[in-house]
């Protein structure tokens, strides 16, 4: 709507990474790009192997991903598999020019792990102006108290610490609700534990929505 173009890899299969080289190169090479800008591991990993060391190539960092806490809470082959990636992570990172990420906490974890010089990383949060969205907040007092919860179902988000505190509430006998809108790999395990703490009539799992604004709304 606003003219900005909006290319697609449309990439699958397993050797999406071979193939999206070769069609990113191509569009390197067409679109004569300033700056690149990539986000997420998949299009990290993409984009460093790509245009190799490069002096425009920006990574940024969303997610506090080999945090201890992490770790402690997995098995040992998820670990291992998470070491492999780590791995891949940091020699790949090399080619990067600078970093972003979201909060300094994630700059320091992440600088630590991936050996990155804490100088190349450059904290820009990130969130949402209020002002931009129409917000009816009702009275404190409602009842049942409705929460929302917009996240995707992975532990490391706080679902497992979420259960604890609706139990909590709930031994209060107070009268509220948890909507939870997303979904994710830990989704079964987040909702045995529901089950597990007979939280089942407090707890609504809404599923992947598109209609986020309209929901906090």
């Amino acid at each position: 709507e606003r003219g900005i173009k909006v290319i697609e890899l449309n990439l699958s299969g397993r050797l999406w990474l071979i193939e999206g080289i070769r069609k990113f190169r191509a569009v390197l090479k067409e679109q004569r790009p300033a700056i690149v800008h990539s986000l997420l591991f998949k299009a990290e990993l993409l984009a460093r192997l790509a245009m190799g060391k490069s002096n425009n190539h920006i990574g940024s960092f969303v997610n506090d991903s080999y945090t201890e806490v992490r770790y402690r809470n997995q098995s040992f082959v998820k670990n291992m598999k998470l070491n492999v990636y780590r791995y891949i992570d940091s020699i790949t990172a090399r080619n990067v020019y600078c970093f972003t990420s979201i909060t300094k906490a994630v700059a320091e974890t992440n600088g630590a792990k991936l050996h990155i010089d804490r100088n190349k990383i450059h904290t820009i949060y990130r969130g949402r102006s209020i002002e931009k969205f129409e917000v009816n907040h009702p009275p404190l007092e409602q009842k049942p108290f409705l929460f929302i919860v917009v996240a995707r179902l992975l532990k490391r988000k706080g679902y497992m610490e979420l259960v604890r505190a609706a139990k909590l509430i709930a031994a209060k006998r107070q009268d509220f609700r948890i909507s939870v809108a997303g979904e994710g790999h830990d989704g079964k395990l987040i909702e045995q534990s529901v089950q597990q703490e007979g939280l089942e009539t407090y707890f609504e799992f809404l599923g992947r929505r598109q209609d986020v604004p309209e929901l906090l709304k």
